[in-house]
């Protein structure tokens, strides 16, 4: 019984060291399939260590009858662990940032102005553009990265034992989730914290 215990904890061991790196792929938000990157960061001779992931998805704004897709991308660190060959993460629900793309917000707000120009409205008369766009883009953020914070929340709640079958190759990383079946990675050299937004 020792010798079978033994057996798995170094497996899980060699599942753990193979994950160091990064890892990109999809995974789906609302029936929506989405770009993710993970990272992770393994205890030395351990089945634990850190976690960084990164999703790539769109808010939707509607004004006059018209529905703009707004871009934007969550971070999430956390940790992590392997046992029996599951992949359990456990997200650090205080370290959700959200950015969205300032480019997108740009147009969208201006879109809104000229349409509001049009339309003889004046909810916006002598205000500043660039403090609407700058105000607009925190608020933006601060929304989104509230509903993350929840939807996260809800995550390490709903996922009990974690992900199963994990495997780790060389250059590929797959696991299978309970609503979405098998889920593959690819390595990539990509460091998620020369973009990350937290300090640890």
């Amino acid at each position: 019984m020792a010798f079978v215990f033994t057996a798995c904890e170094d497996k899980d061991v060699t599942l753990t060291k193979g994950l160091v790196g990064t890892w990109v792929g999809t995974t789906m938000v609302d029936e929506d399939e989405t770009d993710m990157v993970c990272q992770f960061f393994a205890d030395e001779g351990a089945t634990t260590g850190k976690y960084v992931e990164t999703l790539s998805y769109f808010d939707e704004e509607e004004e006059y009858g018209i529905t703009y897709a707004i871009p934007y991308n969550v971070y999430v660190g956390g940790k992590f662990r392997v046992k029996d060959a599951y992949l359990k993460i456990i997200y650090d629900t205080t370290s959700v940032e959200v950015i969205a793309d300032t480019t997108a917000i740009r147009d969208y707000v201006m879109t809104v102005l000229e349409y509001d120009r049009e339309q003889g409205e004046q909810r916006y008369v002598g205000q500043d553009v660039e403090e609407l766009i700058h105000n607009y883009t925190l608020g933006t953020n601060a929304e989104l990265a509230e509903l993350w914070t929840l939807i996260y929340k809800d995550s390490n709640n709903d996922e009990a034992d974690g992900f199963s079958d994990l495997q780790v190759g060389e250059e590929t990383m797959s696991y299978h989730s309970s609503d979405l079946g098998k889920i593959d990675f690819k390595r990539s050299p990509k460091n998620l914290f020369e973009e990350y937004p937290l300090e640890d």
